[in-house]
């Protein structure tokens, strides 16, 4: 017979996240949720909320600043978002020639100081791609195509 008021699947899948993060065996967790109710749901989230989790478990947090990184011959923008967080995008060049970035996870913890984009290193993505590094905007004109980098940009180094 069905539990009257059965934990629903939004609570399940929280429920594992939380147990995951806290190194809690996946079987125990999901063998307890046949007689769980709604409120025994909600009390074991509290409980898993208050529980420490282990420090290999943490995100790790970035640790440096907001700017342009090269990590693994790969080029990134580290950008601080709304609520002080910050997350780096991977600047690439598309099959269709045109430079763009998309967000990549986990990648502003890997970023060190030491992996700081040179103006060097910004100008010859400039020169290989034929776009800004920085801003992304094809180069148009021959000083800038030359250098690899537009005169604004180039001032934000």
């Amino acid at each position: 017979m069905p539990v009257k008021n059965a934990v629903t699947e939004p609570q399940k899948v929280f429920i594992r996240k939380l147990a995951a993060e806290r190194g809690l065996d996946a079987e125990v967790i999901e063998a307890s949720f046949d007689d769980l109710t709604k409120a025994l749901a909600s009390d074991l989230i509290t409980w898993l909320k208050a529980m420490d989790v282990p420090a290999a478990a943490k995100p790790i947090r970035a640790t440096v600043e907001p700017g342009f990184y090269k990590l693994d011959g790969k080029f990134y923008e580290v950008r601080e978002s709304k609520g002080g967080r910050l997350y780096a995008v991977e600047i690439y060049q598309t099959e269709s020639g045109k430079v763009t970035s998309d967000y990549a996870p986990g990648i502003a913890g890997r970023l060190k100081p030491e992996n700081l984009l040179t103006l060097d290193e910004a100008k010859a993505f400039g020169r290989e791609t034929g776009s800004c590094c920085v801003c992304r905007r094809e180069l148009t004109k021959q000083d800038s195509i030359d250098a690899g980098i537009g005169p604004v940009c180039a001032d934000k180094f």
